[in-house]
Order: C-alpha cells, then structure tokens, then sequence
C-alpha cells in the first residue's frame, strides 16, 4: 500500500521526522555547503531529516533511485512539481485562514475556504488524467498513481466534489443590490435594475484613444477591511439562508479537505527537485552523475570519474575527476603525495558519495559500486582548542579513540592528515595502531597521510599518490592515481632543479 514517495518503509520516515541535527561529517565532507543551500530552496526547509538520515537498507535506496530517475524526464517533472507546487501553496493558504480566524469562521472566511476547496478538487481531477497519460517505471509514482486513482473513486473525494459544484451553482444565483447612504449600507436582492457599471464604462469609453498608459497599481498587501465585507455578507445571508448555511456547513464538514497522503507527497517531492537543480548545472558543463549500484559485499567498489561536489558548484567545468577501483579483500585506500596536490579534495569526494548514496541520491561519475555503510566516521584536523587541557596530539588520539569505538565491519572511516604534531617515529607508530585497528575490525578507510610506508600495511590496503607534470613536478596535475608512493623521487627532481642533490652540493662545496 502506497505511504510515502520518499520512504519504502514507515520506520525510515519516522527516524527522518525526529532527525534535525546536522551529522558531524558534513562538515569535513563540505555536504554542509551543498545540503545548506538546498534547504533554502522553495518548500524544503522542512526536509531537512530527509537529507540528514541515511537508509539502513539497499531497497529503501533503489526506490528513491528509481524516482529520480522517472523525474528525469522534463515532461514528468513538470507535471510533479505543478502538482507538488499547487498542494502544498494550497495548504499553505488554508493555514493561514484558519489561523487568521481561529475563534469562528464568519461567512468570508467560509468563502475563502471553500474556493480553495473547489480548486483542490478541480486541480486533482486534472492531474489525475495527466498523470494517466504518462509512462512511469519507479515502483514509487506507479503506486502512487495507482493510490491517486483509487483516491478520486473513493465516497469522500465524490462527495467533496459534488458538494463544491453544488454550493458554486447556488452561490452563482446570489445576486443582490447596495445601497450606501450617509454612512449607511442596505443590502436587498437583484431585481433587474440597471447595471450602472456598464453606463460608466460607456460614458467613459469616447476618451479612449488607442493604446494608454496602464495607472493600475498592483498593491502589495489586502485592504483591511474584512469586517465590513463581513457585515455585508451577514445582510446578504439573510436575504439566501439557504446558499449560505450550506457553505458554513461545506466548512464545518470539510476543514480539513486535502488528503494527507497527496499532501505528504506533495511536500515530499522537492527533495528530488532540488537535487535535479542542484546537479543541472554541472551536467552542462560535461560533468556526469550516476546511480550507483549499491551492494552489502565489498567485492568490488568502484567509482569512474568522481569529484567533490562543493567544489566543482564553485569551479565548473574545472573540477578534475578522479577514479578508484577495490577488489576483495582491498577495503582500504591510503593517499599520499605533495601537499596541495588533491589529496584531501579526493577523500572529501570519497566520503560524498557513499553519503548521498546511502540517502538514494545519485552521485558524481559514470559508473559506480558501492557497498552501503552502516555509518560514516570522520577525522579531519581542527583548530587547536587553546583554552582545553588537551594538546592536538592527545585529542587526535580521542577522537580516533571515539571513531574506533563506534565503527564496526560495515562503517567507512576516513582520516585526514592525523597525528602531524608527533615526531615521525611516533606518527609511525600509531598510524600502525590505527591501520592494524581497522583491520581488525575489517572496515573501509582512507587515509590521507604523508607515510607512504602505511600503503604497503596488508592485502586489505593499497596506494594512491596525487600527481604532478612530468617536465615541472612543482606544478600539480590534481589527479590521484593508483600507484606506488614516489615522493622521495619527486622530492629529487625538485632538488635537482634547484641545484640542492647531493652530488650538486658536494661538487660545489669542494670546487
């Protein structure tokens, strides 16, 4: 049975309901640029436990896949949206009239809502057949289709619409005539007396010549002056009792019209929206997002032209892609290289998109395999806290103490640069502790580090180097490669090119 367009299971969407805080990986990870800015998009500020809690599950993933995918298509995600738009600024609305009348609906009020009633239901009935006029292959809109089908055979939906025709041909008898005098209004019913707009019209229409200039003034808010309308709907009430005790009793029935699962849908599709928005942009400029296959294995993990997200929002087309490929038992990957080379910008990039993956969104790359992580761990450096007792050693040592309590088989953890206040022999060390640590515990990791000697720490590990030109090793080329660490090699030719070698120094030292 169709709930939600967003979750597969109940238990998913009452977690994300419960969830506002933002997780302590975003920002390592940059997902705070990216997911801040896509909470200030129209209707989702109110999604932020959506993009705050990953799925436990790769079913839960594949349906939120399979609807982005089917919302790909420009023609579906018009009509989505028009719908999505139209609910929830219809609800919005509703709201506010009730909020505005909370102590008794008076006859205007009555006729805001039950205008809003009969667009409801008018606009329902339209996206109903469009909607049958449309191609889908998600399991979420085919059901959803098939609810919203069912929906407007229902008694309720019948009866609300019936109800809405009925009241409007009732109310469309409602003619009546004012009279204002001295301060004074007189209402009584039409009896054919002359229309004196159109005399005025008429009278005015021989000072038309050609096109003028338009005076109307668009006012920026309502007059206040509902209580008069108010007053003189109570006069015209008792000149058609009838008309109008039906609609406070349309009201008093229908208070509630909109069906909470239309609406719950409604208000959920902008999560997909805004990623379409979000990643439009960088799919002109030749960038390429896919939907990863998603696996409990680690068999094989892949990613083909990955990059990191918040970056390449500011950079473009100039964002450099970079791959990686694991084979059983390989679960772990070590980068080293020359500083600002692109090492920490691929571990950001990593993290991203086993994080979007995990809350079905699709990722940076043409081709991807992940396995789903029961929870992402990060360690990046921080300021040092100079008010603390602790040094910078000693709270990169409980962090890591914390991250390693709390990961188990299925977490991915990712380390930036750790232990650089410790002398090298001890950095040695406990990077060791560490790698042998997450070898024990048999989960993914990546580790940005300037020992190249933790890439040869097992079969479960290999090495990455970021790269630099060839002809120039002090420029970087900002592309991280599967490869034996060399940094000793490029440490030379930049000595050599600056006259520093050892054969360079000794025969000048002995000229």
């Amino acid at each position: 049975m169709y709930e939600s367009i967003l979750y597969l299971h109940n238990s998913d969407r009452e977690r994300a309901a419960a969830n506002e805080q933002v997780p302590d990986i975003f920002n390592d990870l940059n997902l705070d640029q990216v997911i801040d800015r896509i909470l200030h998009f129209r209707h989702c500020s109110s999604l932020a436990g959506c993009f705050y809690t990953a799925l436990k599950d790769i079913d839960a993933i594949v349906y939120r896949q399979e609807t982005m995918k089917d919302l790909e298509d420009k023609q579906i995600l018009s009509l989505y949206k028009t719908f999505s738009d139209t609910l929830i600024e219809t609800n919005e609305r509703c709201v506010k009239i009730r909020n505005d009348n909370h102590d008794a609906y008076g006859y205007v009020t009555c006729g805001k809502l039950f205008h809003e009633a009969e667009q409801y239901c008018r606009e329902i009935e339209i996206f109903s057949d469009e909607v049958n006029s449309i191609t889908v292959h998600s399991k979420g809109l085919m059901e959803f289709a098939a609810y919203l089908e069912t929906y407007i055979q229902t008694d309720s939906f019948k009866k609300l619409s019936s109800e809405t025709e009925r009241i409007r041909y009732e109310l469309n008898q409602v003619k009546y005539c004012m009279l204002i005098r001295n301060g004074t209004v007189k209402v009584r019913k039409y009896e054919g007396q002359k229309n004196h707009s159109e005399r005025i019209v008429s009278l005015f229409e021989r000072f038309s010549r050609g096109s003028t200039k338009n005076y109307k003034k668009q006012f920026e808010e309502k007059p206040h002056a509902e209580h008069i309308e108010e007053a003189v709907m109570e006069l015209v009430a008792g000149l058609y009792p009838d008309a109008f005790n039906d609609l406070k009793q349309f009201c008093n029935e229908h208070d509630s019209f909109a069906d909470k699962k239309l609406l719950r849908t409604a208000k959920e599709l902008p999560f997909y929206f805004a990623w379409l928005t979000v990643t439009k942009p960088m799919k002109q400029d030749g960038l390429s997002f896919c939907y990863p296959k998603m696996c409990m294995d680690k068999e094989k993990m892949y990613d083909y032209g990955d990059f990191d997200i918040a970056l390449a929002q500011k950079l473009g087309n100039k964002i450099i892609t970079n791959d990686f490929e694991l084979n059983a038992p390989e679960k772990m990957i070590i980068i080293t290289g020359p500083n600002q080379g692109g090492k920490t910008t691929f571990a950001r990039a990593y993290g991203q998109i086993y994080y979007l993956a995990s809350i079905g969104l699709s990722v940076p790359g043409t081709s991807a395999c992940l396995h789903l992580p029961d929870m992402i761990l990060t360690h990046f450096g921080k300021e040092e806290d100079t008010s603390g007792e602790n040094g910078r050693l000693q709270d990169d040592l409980l962090r890591m103490h914390a991250i390693l309590n709390k990961a188990t088989e299925n977490s991915l953890i990712i380390v930036n640069e750790i232990y650089s206040t410790a002398t090298l022999q001890d950095a040695m060390t406990l990077s060791n502790y560490m790698m042998d640590a997450f070898s024990e515990k048999q989960c993914m990791a990546v580790v940005v580090t300037f020992l190249e000697e933790l890439a040869h720490h097992g079969k479960d590990t290999i090495g990455m180097t970021s790269m630099v030109k060839e002809d120039d090793p002090a420029r970087r080329t900002y592309k991280v490669v599967r490869r034996e660490a060399d940094g000793l090699a490029y440490a030379e030719v930049l000595a050599g090119r600056h006259g520093l070698t050892y054969d360079q120094l000794n025969r000048r030292l002995h000229r």
